[in-house]
């Protein structure tokens, strides 16, 4: 993974790291991973990064990689996988999401229009007669 060049960053590792710096993306330090192992569930979700393919003929090393979405570990093994539109809800439910951009085509008129959203997120449990309220 480590060995392929991408085309605007020194190294695969600054690549990396400028994706989760947009906070779109599932940022989780090697601490928080393993306690999430060493805890009750022994589940974890780390970012999913896959090689894309290349745009042209350059060279075996002019592959980018590219975080799609989340891997989900269990007792060290990964279990399955979450699309890139699930992870921006775990994002947002985490409140770990801080800008998110949507584009969509309007019903009247041509073209894209693009929204860049703030997000904030407080969750407030309520319980009722000792019950768990949704």
């Amino acid at each position: 993974m480590l060995e392929h060049q991408p085309p605007l960053e020194h190294s695969t590792a600054s690549a990396l790291r400028e994706m989760t710096d947009l906070h779109s993306i599932l940022d989780v330090p090697i601490k928080s991973l393993a306690q999430m192992l060493a805890g009750k569930s022994g589940a974890a979700a780390l970012p999913l990064v896959v090689i894309l393919p290349p745009g042209q003929p350059t060279g075996p090393n002019q592959r980018s990689p590219y975080v799609k979405g989340s891997a989900v570990f269990k007792k060290g093994r990964m279990i399955g996988r979450i699309d890139e539109d699930v992870t921006k809800s775990v994002l947002l439910l985490r409140n770990e999401m801080r800008m998110n951009t949507v584009t969509f085509t309007p019903k009247e008129g041509h073209g894209l229009v693009s929204l860049a959203l703030k997000s904030k997120t407080k969750l407030l449990p309520r319980i009722k007669d000792g019950q768990n309220q949704d």
